[in-house]
């Protein structure tokens, strides 16, 4: 008890040494907090309709089947508003001295966050010899790899809110604050890929067999699956869009699987390939 004591004993005099007006940033916390209260329901109501559309475009298949996934928009959200504060904070916060303590917090989880990306990015969407070359590295160089993210966000935002007067480190505090710029522009742009359309990177599926016939669940709709035909080769996965039938959800085995690589064909594609496929063939082909 008496070591927690002191602890917040050494908290209060750091704070009151540094000159923090707590007044003045719970001020500012207050008006982000406004900020967020009004985004909140207007980014809600865009992503729930966003979410239909590409439901439409992605699969073929109307608008309203599309399932509102409450988890994922909160997710959204909750990732956006984290980036968003966290980066405001570095970019457009004055207070260089008094909150450069925050630069080890928000250095590590924008390091996570970006660890996760870079791992997502090669489980799923890099070429066959780009991850033949990832496998080839032990499990020891991505621990390493992942501090090194951690550190070099926790370096760079240390770079931004550090005064050198002296010019001592003018050029490292450049090299960091260039890279944190770039990092957070790849972000960026990395969050809004899933955030302006899921569905192209969607890997994760529901799938179960009805008669030999892979069936792959794409929603929900009142009180019943939302599934078309599908199939599966090692880890693609071909969804047939444009076609598809409302079952129930009782008595079904299903399995849930992340693929590699997902196609949405409609059966027009595919009379097209065969059609192709037959020229080719023949190598000549008459219309």
């Amino acid at each position: 008890m008496e070591i927690i004591k002191e602890y917040f004993k050494k908290i209060k005099e750091y704070l009151e040494k540094k000159s923090i007006n707590i007044f003045e940033n719970l001020e500012k916390i207050k008006i982000l907090l406004e900020i967020l209260a009004i985004l909140v329901p207007i980014l809600t109501t865009i992503f729930i309709v966003k979410d239909k559309i590409n439901f439409e475009i992605y699969y073929m298949i109307p608008a309203r089947f599309g399932m509102i996934n409450s988890f994922e928009i909160l997710k959204k959200i909750t990732g956006i508003s984290i980036v968003l504060i966290i980066y405001i904070w570095v970019f457009f916060d004055k207070t260089k001295k008094e909150t450069r303590f925050l630069s080890i917090p928000f250095g590590m989880i924008i390091g996570i966050l970006y660890y996760s990306m870079f791992a997502q990015y090669l489980t799923y969407y890099a070429g066959e010899k780009i991850q033949k070359i990832a496998l080839n590295y032990s499990e020891t160089f991505y621990f390493k790899l992942f501090l090194i993210f951690i550190l070099l966000n926790i370096f760079s935002f240390i770079a931004f809110k550090l005064d050198n007067e002296d010019g001592k480190f003018d050029k490292i505090r450049k090299v960091l604050k260039s890279l944190g710029i770039i990092i957070a522009v790849i972000f960026i742009f990395y969050v809004l890929k899933d955030v302006l359309n899921i569905y192209p990177w969607k890997r994760k599926y529901e799938v179960f067999k009805d008669r030999e016939q892979v069936k792959v669940i794409l929603s929900e709709y009142n009180g019943k699956f939302v599934v078309t035909d599908g199939k599966i080769e090692t880890e693609t996965l071909t969804i047939k869009g444009g076609s598809y039938e409302l079952v129930d959800m009782e008595n079904k085995k299903i399995d849930f699987i992340i693929f590699r690589n997902i196609n949405v064909k409609t059966e027009l594609e595919d009379k097209n390939n065969n059609i192709k496929r037959t020229c080719q063939h023949k190598k000549s082909c008459l219309h």
